[in-house]
């Protein structure tokens, strides 16, 4: 998670954020939708690197409660 940090502040000049967990499955990472855009932006270029479904290049997640792509 610091390493993390770190990344986002010096790549991305981030401010005002939490992150507690690295890996994003934590309630109490906190970002903008801003900031989410932006980072979804820097990632544009690596897109490849995501697993393909038939229609989309996906990350899946899921919380208690919660599912997401």
């Amino acid at each position: 998670a610091q390493a993390l940090r770190e990344c986002l502040e010096k790549r991305l000049s981030w401010k005002n954020f939490s992150f507690l967990e690295g890996a994003g499955l934590s309630r109490n990472n906190l970002v903008s939708p801003r900031q989410l855009v932006g980072l979804l932006r820097a990632f544009e270029k690596y897109q490849d690197l995501m697993p393909q479904n038939s229609a989309f290049r996906a990350k899946t997640g899921t919380l208690t409660g919660v599912n997401t792509y």
